[in-house]
């Protein structure tokens, strides 16, 4: 079924403003002014007139969409609609204009994102001003847009951005454009799943109106007859009695909207949500309106005024090098000129000059200034220096003088020089020598004004051909940048379509109930109500009871926010585990793809416990997932989530994460801890544990500074290899208790990881999961247990290989060019080359993996043992530095340890022993320990 899409917007041109010019002036000659310099080719500057056009083309867009329907009498627009620049609407007539079927994709893709940048600013200035008072582009009353779909889930995301972008030209805030996804993401999805159950795929129509004070967007279907008007808000607790699912989806409709309204029409089902438009201000002063435009305006529209800035200024300096090269080349055209009219005359005087006439050579002179612009003066001298003709009549018969600072001509064949009159006009003297027969008889002095170079600027061509080319530079420009925009954009544009798979579950997280993104705010208020209710609803019963119901309602929540499917990573092995405590806490575990190839690993620990810790789990996985997206720096990703949620976390609560961004392709793993335990690495080539855990605070804690933990937070990788085993985990495995109240600890969890490295990790998980049940005989927990393990299969050197092989030998078997294997087998154009290359001089000898490749490289971290080793060192030579620790430790008693002093320094630092005074402290400490330890010994041995 085609997609249609309805868009009817009329505006009108703008005036055009004309170009001002400025004529030059000529300046009379003078010959005894002092000079300023001397050059053939003078720079000179000047301001180039500057032209401002406009114009645009008309275009209202025929309605294409079956559905879509104009009112008998529509309201005209206000009058103030006349004054919209014809360049927006260019933009709002890009879909219906010719210029889609003259273009490419690309040119229409830039010709979108110029588009959608305008009607963010547009949007920007909406939200300000009352809208009919605007009046510029705002969506007119009564008008339809409309929506129609195959009813599929690959659909969604074309249907969330049809109502975002339309919700939003309407009028709506961005907040409620975002609840208008929501909620027809969560109509859409129980259409696709429950309308044409059992029944062939029908459609689904969406339809955009804007009224007097409110939007109403319309779901239609053709599937089977539900009304969900007999469905009342769900008992909460009836609900966490029988685990019922469903319900909440329409609960959060009726929260997310103003009006919901149901009713079966012409053998469709059809559900009319209405959102009610915002009351703006009046009156705003004008930093304030500036302050509101910058702080709602999109970073679509951000970075494409931006952009058309930098565009501008970069057009404005290309004119203006134009024009430098345009002046030169004018004003060598000038220099040109006086030099061929200098040289003519003296061909022509030389005769005359001989038989000294007068009459003929001031007519030749007179002549030449009337014929030739720019001319001030002409003066033809004889041998004696005497001026025998002159334009100006009384300088005839004087004798010829050099205007100071010009030198004599002397033998030289030509010369050019330029000084200055008393008027301030710059001149050009040129001066020639007039020769017969092989003898100088005489010069010729011609002067040009600097003034004219002005005005044969302006009559040249090369004026028009400098605009056009500034001009076709500055829409390149432009346009190159708008594509960069929208594609550097386009993942923060999926922002919404992200948050709106909470919708999917059987809770959603619902609403951050103060902080910075306004999307959280209005989704909290479905909780808030939830809350609200399951509190009176369970006044009357005991705390146990209540708290009980708590606890399986956080349960149902969590057990639906895991994952349900472990992904398969080439070269990796993973798995996941949670293990929930007596009382529910609020740990989580996460996968989600980050971009082509590359999976973020996440495990969290919310403090406290209970239904109110399961919500902060919930937020935050939904943060992590929509944050993340094509961000490999695990750092940067964490310093976001946190920046989200710092305002929205209960003051007391917090969130430690430990994040990891895994590239099956590179085989790295690039990770950062928000103040969570460490990662745990065992190294399967030397047999060696490591614990990595970089600085960083928790999520959601109150700190000094706003930028503090951005600041702080650290981020590591590392290449992994065969056999290499990844841990990361919560401090629910390690303080797992049995009856005599002793704790699974870290000894133990090391340990069990080098015996057990060699399982698969599903393997591993079972076996661990086994060990600490023996462990804690059955005593129940009070902290959940949660972990992910990771194991490398390869190196990055075999699945390369491995890759190279399959690519050669598909072509092989099926007779196909390498280059359409690379592409079955989702090889990049660029990555394909690099193969090719290499495949060409050694064949798959090239690809095989050297000794050096399957050999992981060195760590910059110090083992468990070799830490170990160094707090030994400490406690006995806390006085030691790094120097004579790596000393120490190279000696037998420390097993010939050979450490950097590099990895010293950095272990020392983990451990804040990184200074004397630390290390003092801490063996002061230790003994301390030792001698109560001695004494409480000595008081229990028996008397002699």
């Amino acid at each position: 079924m085609p997609d249609t899409e309805t868009n009817n917007d009329t505006v009108a041109e703008p005036k055009e403003t004309p170009a001002s010019e400025t004529p030059p002036a000529d300046s009379p000659p003078a010959s005894d002014t002092p000079a300023t310099d001397t050059d053939a080719a003078p720079v000179v500057n000047d301001s180039a007139p500057k032209a401002e056009t406009a114009g645009a083309s008309e275009n209202t867009g025929p309605a294409v969409s079956d559905s879509a329907t104009e009112p008998a009498t529509p309201e005209q627009p206000p009058a103030v609609i006349k004054k919209t620049p014809a360049i927006l609407r260019f933009f709002i007539g890009i879909k219906n204009s010719e210029i889609v079927t003259l273009s490419g994709k690309l040119f229409i893709n830039i010709l979108q994102g110029l588009r959608d940048i305008v009607f963010g600013i547009r949007d920007s200035i909406v939200r300000v001003y009352e809208f009919q008072k605007l009046g510029v582009l705002v969506m007119w009353k009564n008008r339809e847009y409309t929506i129609q779909k195959k009813a599929d889930f690959a659909n969604l995301k074309p249907v969330r951005t049809f109502v975002s972008k339309y919700a939003k030209r309407a009028g709506l805030l961005p907040k409620q454009a975002h609840n208008v996804q929501l909620a027809i993401d969560e109509v859409s999805t129980n259409i696709i799943r429950h309308a044409y159950k059992d029944m062939e795929q029908g459609d689904i129509r969406i339809s955009v109106v804007r009224r007097e004070k409110a939007v109403d967007v319309i779901v239609s279907d053709s599937g089977v007859e539900f009304d969900w008007n007999k469905v009342l808000d769900p008992d909460l607790e009836k609900y966490v009695e029988v685990k019922r699912k469903g319900g909440l989806g329409i609960m959060l409709i009726r929260k997310l909207t103003d009006h919901a309204a149901y009713r079966r029409e012409d053998g469709r089902n059809i559900v009319t949500l209405t959102f009610n438009l915002p009351i703006t201000e009046k009156k705003i002063l004008f930093a304030q309106f500036v302050k509101n435009v910058r702080e709602q305006m999109s970073i679509s529209a951000k970075f494409g005024v931006l952009g058309f800035l930098v565009v501008t200024f970069i057009g404005l300096a290309v004119y203006l090098a134009l024009g430098y090269v345009r002046r030169g080349s004018a004003e060598e055209a000038l220099f040109t000129k006086g030099v061929d009219s200098a040289k003519s005359i003296a061909a022509t005087s030389a005769m005359n000059l001989e038989e000294d006439d007068p009459l003929i050579l001031n007519e030749i002179v007179n002549t030449t200034k009337e014929q030739v612009s720019g001319i001030v003066y002409i003066s033809i001298i004889n041998r004696k220096r005497i001026i025998v003709a002159d334009t100006s009549s009384d300088r005839t018969f004087e004798k010829y003088k050099e205007p100071s600072g010009i030198e004599p001509l002397g033998n030289r064949p030509r010369m050019v020089q330029r000084y200055k009159a008393r008027n301030g006009d710059s001149i050009l003297d040129v001066a020639v020598p007039v020769v017969l027969n092989k003898r100088v008889i005489g010069e010729v002095h011609l002067g040009i004004s600097q003034a004219s170079l002005t005005k044969a600027e302006q009559e040249s061509s090369l004026w028009l051909r400098s605009l056009f080319v500034t001009i076709f530079i500055w829409f390149t420009a432009l346009a190159g940048i708008m594509f960069l925009i929208t594609l550097f954009i386009s993942p923060i544009k999926k922002f919404t379509a992200e948050v709106a798979k909470v919708g999917t579950s059987d809770f959603q997280l619902d609403r951050i109930s103060s902080g910075t993104l306004n999307e959280f705010k209005e989704i909290g208020n479905a909780f808030a109500g939830m809350i609200g209710r399951l509190k009176d609803q369970e006044s009357q019963l005991t705390d146990q009871t209540r708290i009980k119901k708590e606890m399986q309602l956080a349960k149902d929540i969590q057990n639906t926010l895991l994952p349900k499917v472990i992904p398969q990573t080439e070269g990796f092995e993973l798995a996941g585990n949670y293990m929930s405590a007596l009382e529910m806490g609020g740990d989580y575990y996460d996968f989600f793809p980050v971009s082509d190839g590359v999976l973020g690993l996440v495990v969290g620990d919310v403090s406290g416990k209970g239904i109110g810790a399961a919500f902060i789990m919930a937020m935050c996985r939904t943060t992590m997932r929509i944050e993340s997206k094509g961000i490999r720096r695990a750092s940067d990703v964490l310093a976001r989530i946190n920046s989200l949620l710092v305002g929205d976390i209960k003051k007391g609560m917090y969130i430690t994460i430990f994040y990891a961004v895994l590239d099956s392709e590179k085989h790295t793993i690039n990770y950062a801890s928000a103040g969570h335990n460490p990662m745990i690495l065992y190294r399967g080539a030397d047999d060696n544990t490591y614990f990595l855990n970089p600085k960083g605070f928790p999520v959601g804690l109150q700190l000094p500074s706003d930028d503090l933990f951005r600041k702080t937070i650290r981020s590591e990788s590392i290449t992994l290899a065969k056999d290499d085993l990844v841990f990361i985990y919560t401090d629910g495995i390690t303080e797992a208790m049995n009856p005599e109240r002793q704790q699974y600890g870290e000894p133990r969890l090391v340990q069990f990881i080098k015996e057990h490295h060699n399982l698969s990790t599903a393997e591993f998980s079972k076996a661990l999961d086994a060990d600490i049940l023996e462990f804690s005989k059955g005593y129940p927990q009070s902290d959940d247990i949660t972990y992910i393990v990771i194991k490398a299969k390869k190196n990055a050197a075999d699945v390369r290989y491995e890759k190279v092989v399959a690519l050669y030998a598909l072509a092989a078997e099926e007779k196909i060019p390498p280059k359409k294997a690379a592409e079955r087998l989702g090889i990049s154009a660029e990555e394909y080359h690099k193969i090719h290359m290499v495949y060409r001089k050694k064949g798959l000898e090239g690809f095989k993996p050297s000794e050096e490749e399957m050999t992981p490289g060195a760590l910059s971290h110090a083992t468990l043992e070799q830490s170990r080793k160094i707090i030994s060192i400490v406690r006995e030579h806390p006085g030691f530095g790094t120097k004579r620790i790596q000393q120490m430790l190279a000696t037998e008693a420390y097993g010939n340890e050979i450490m950097s002093e590099i990895v010293i320094a950095k272990e020392l630092n983990k451990q804040k022993l990184n200074t004397r005074a630390q290390r003092e402290r801490f063996t002061k400490r230790k003994m301390s320990d030792f001698s109560a330890a001695t004494a409480d010994l000595g008081k229990n041995q028996p008397q002699q």
